[in-house]
């Protein structure tokens, strides 16, 4: 077993590490919230708003695909605050 494998164990099954969140964003065209099947930790999504990435994604409200920045996504816990909405803050 690796330590990278081992810590994920370690970090989901017993609550120590990363805390890990779900990917969402506001789509561009119809302005709805929308979440990925994308998760990640905040730690990451921190590193990846530092690069120049682009994450491509399909929306369910227009049916199309978007390209999205890190900087325009938000993990779950901030949708609330950022979004306004508690719709997806939600557990």
């Amino acid at each position: 077993m690796t330590r990278f494998f081992t810590a994920r164990i370690l970090s989901i099954g017993m609550g120590l590490g990363l805390r890990m969140g779900v990917v969402g964003y506001r789509c561009p065209t119809s302005g709805e919230e929308v979440t990925t099947a994308i998760e990640t930790s905040k730690d990451t999504l921190v590193k990846m708003r530092a690069m120049d990435l682009t994450i491509w994604v399909w929306c369910p409200h227009c049916m199309a695909g978007h390209q999205i920045k890190p900087a325009d996504a938000v993990l779950e816990g901030e949708i609330q605050t950022i979004f306004g909405s508690p719709s997806l803050a939600s557990s």
